[in-house]
């Protein structure tokens, strides 16, 4: 059984299988302070019952003024049918290189089992954000 896929942003990404429909409610761009670890995005997965899906794989962590990290994570749905409900989700982490004041980008793809009852593989929605340290 292929369930339907479709994407919406909080301080990051949930994906909605079930033909949910979609809006976006945070930008793709963040401001942080320089010298300090801040969450710049959150993705996870759940499914129309609500119940959340096991944690996405996270790859592409390449910036050239800081680092990221990624950590599991939760948090709770805000909007719609699912509002209040606590949905598992990969935390990703920016910190700044010491000193570094300016704009970075940062790429990041989150992997999600194409059919959620088999092993065909991951489909992966990346993310590019742009990261203005001050």
């Amino acid at each position: 059984m292929h369930k339907s896929i479709s994407t919406t942003a909080f301080l990051g990404a949930l994906l909605v299988t079930s033909g949910a429909s979609t809006q976006s409610v945070a930008a793709e761009e963040i401001t942080v302070k320089a010298g300090q670890k801040t969450l710049i995005y959150q993705f996870g997965t759940y499914e129309s019952s609500c119940a959340s899906f096991e944690y996405a794989k996270f790859r592409d962590k390449n910036t050239k003024n800081g680092s990221l990290v990624s950590k599991k994570g939760s948090f709770k749905i805000r909007d719609g049918r699912c509002k209040g409900k606590i949905l598992k989700s990969v935390d990703v982490y920016y910190t700044p290189k010491p000193g570094f004041r300016g704009t970075d980008k940062a790429r990041l793809s989150f992997g999600v089992q194409k059919d959620v009852y088999s092993d065909f593989g991951l489909d992966y929605k990346t993310i590019t954000m742009k990261i203005t340290v001050k």
